[in-house]
């Protein structure tokens, strides 16, 4: 398979993770934004998401994981587009807390 091929399903894998990493710190409140509860009150969320993080590089970056599941390394340039990707996700979460709690 071309190489551009499995670095975009790769990019898209790890794409959905992060937006699912943002939306689970965005929902430990259903009003306020994460930047008003803060990130670090619980231990257990955020030893799972370094271990998740963790998990995702090694198919991101082994060979072994690589071979296994049909990745291939990706660029910083790939990783601004899914932080900023996952960061939109996040906006739009918060822009909805903030409208539901303005009654629309």
């Amino acid at each position: 398979m071309e190489r551009a091929t499995v670095q975009a399903r790769t990019s898209a894998v790890n794409l959905f993770v992060a937006v699912e990493v943002f939306y689970l710190f965005s929902c430990r409140s259903l009003t306020r934004p994460v930047w008003r509860i803060g990130p670090f009150g619980n231990r257990w969320l955020l030893l799972g998401v370094v271990l998740q993080a963790g998990g995702q590089l090694a198919l991101t970056y082994t060979p072994l994981m690589n071979g296994l599941f049909h990745t291939a390394p990706i660029g910083a340039d790939a990783w601004l587009r899914i932080l900023g990707l996952a960061l939109l996700a996040s906006l739009a979460v918060a822009v909805d807390k903030r409208l539901r709690r303005r009654g629309f």
